[in-house]
């Protein structure tokens, strides 16, 4: 549900949707750190992109673990038969501090050509999967109250 607003009285918690739906609640808890800003303007939180890609490669990867480059800001593991390959949000830092689902390019060719150069070595492969997910980025690594 798109919620909207919320409105709170001693007893309840009043939550209004954008398709009109209404819920009472006793207490609200906002979990969606990414699109948090929407809901509460003055929380000191920015939203961030982050995309991820799953390959499978023609041949079985010796992979064991997660594995974490620049920082973190590259990151791939092993799933199922392929390989999950993410982030890369510093090579458009800039663009990345947005709620909008939608893939960029750039970080895209990246995350790919990383993983041609770093993990699948020359092998053949097919990209099975690909996802944008939005973070929410505060000044501390805790939750924010």
């Amino acid at each position: 549900m798109d919620v909207t607003q919320w409105i709170e009285d001693e007893l309840n918690v009043k939550i209004l949707c954008k398709n009109s739906a209404q819920f009472l609640a006793k207490k609200l808890l906002i979990a969606v750190n990414g699109f948090a800003k929407q809901l509460i303007p003055d929380i000191a939180l920015n939203a961030a992109r982050n995309m991820v890609i799953c390959i499978r490669p023609a041949n079985a990867l010796l992979l064991k673990g997660a594995y974490h480059y620049h920082h973190g800001y590259v990151y791939f593991r092993p799933v199922e038969d392929g390989v999950l390959i993410g982030g890369g949000r510093h090579q458009d830092l800039e663009n990345e501090y947005t709620d909008e689902i939608q893939i960029n390019q750039k970080i895209y060719r990246y995350l790919v050509q990383f993983a041609e150069q770093h993990i699948l070595g020359n092998q053949k492969y097919e990209i099975i999967d690909q996802w944008v997910g939005i973070m929410g980025l505060g000044p501390v690594k805790n939750p924010l109250s």
